[in-house]
């Protein structure tokens, strides 16, 4: 159950995105590096920012962090522009966890390792949607606080964007 809704999910912002990649893009700003802030942006951060360059055409590198947390990703542009949607495969780690005490451990950590996409609008909206692989070394995914935690695990994030 849980594999189909995020295979939906990711099929239909796919969709969406490639009804809108035959489109010119409006306002093209063509910078060296994008800016992408806010709800779980940086790796999964609470509130984070990433940064990001194209190292290639419309293969790009990204890097961000935030509160409790930070990652990368090698990204894949629709179009050789900043601007334009984007396939990842990305890192996010979380660093902090509770133990098995329920306190917060500043030692344990839980990273998701997998592949997302990105939408970009022309209005500088963005919305991220994905999932990965969890590993968590506080538990190495036993039951934490009566729930199972799973190998895959959904990952979102949405904010805005600036190029720069």
């Amino acid at each position: 159950m849980y594999k189909k809704v995020v295979l939906v999910f990711m099929s239909v912002f796919i969709l969406w995105s490639y009804c809108y990649s035959n489109e010119e893009v409006i306002n093209n700003k063509s910078g060296n590096y994008a800016i992408s802030y806010g709800i779980l942006q940086g790796g999964g951060a609470l509130l984070g920012a990433d940064v990001e360059i194209l190292i290639y055409k419309n293969v790009g590198i990204q890097l961000g962090a935030g509160i409790i947390g930070g990652g990368g990703a090698l990204t894949v542009h629709l179009k050789k522009t900043l601007q334009s949607s984007y396939f990842t495969l990305s890192f996010w780690n979380r660093g902090l966890t509770l133990n098995q005490s329920n306190t917060v451990d500043f030692t344990n950590f839980k990273s998701i390792f997998g592949p997302t996409f990105v939408y970009r609008s022309k209005k500088g909206f963005t919305v991220q949607v994905g999932s990965g692989i969890e590993n968590n070394s506080l538990i190495n995914n036993d039951i934490l606080l009566g729930y199972t935690i799973p190998k895959l695990t959904f990952m979102f994030s949405v904010g805005f964007f600036h190029i720069r």
